[in-house]
């Protein structure tokens, strides 16, 4: 899966990929949440759902992951910090958590 990325360039010129695109974790993280008829109003009520109602299915370590990604991206975006690691780290957990996200939604 290849997923359009949007890239940073950091202090040193150096340039990265953001950790997760906004568009990434709106196609897949509210899905799952919608499908309990759920709609949060924020991003960290969004991984708290996903933590209490989709544990059991998506595990605890993937959960996890998905909320280091939110971090990760919110660091990005709001404190213009970020890494090759970070990016490479999200984007492995967004096909991670997409790939579970449609096995559940049976997409």
């Amino acid at each position: 899966m290849v997923i359009n990325a949007i890239i940073m360039t950091d202090a040193l010129g150096v340039e990265y990929v953001n950790p997760v695109p906004p568009e990434v974790l709106s196609a897949f993280r509210r899905g799952l949440v919608y499908s309990k008829g759920i709609r949060e109003k924020s991003h960290y009520a969004l991984l708290v759902a996903l933590r209490c109602l989709f544990s059991d299915d998506l595990g605890v370590e993937l959960v996890a992951r998905f909320g280091n990604a939110m971090n990760l991206r919110e660091e990005a975006d709001y404190g213009l910090t970020f890494s090759e690691a970070g990016a490479i780290e999200a984007i492995e957990t967004a096909e991670a958590l997409l790939k579970r996200a449609k096995d559940i939604l049976k997409v």
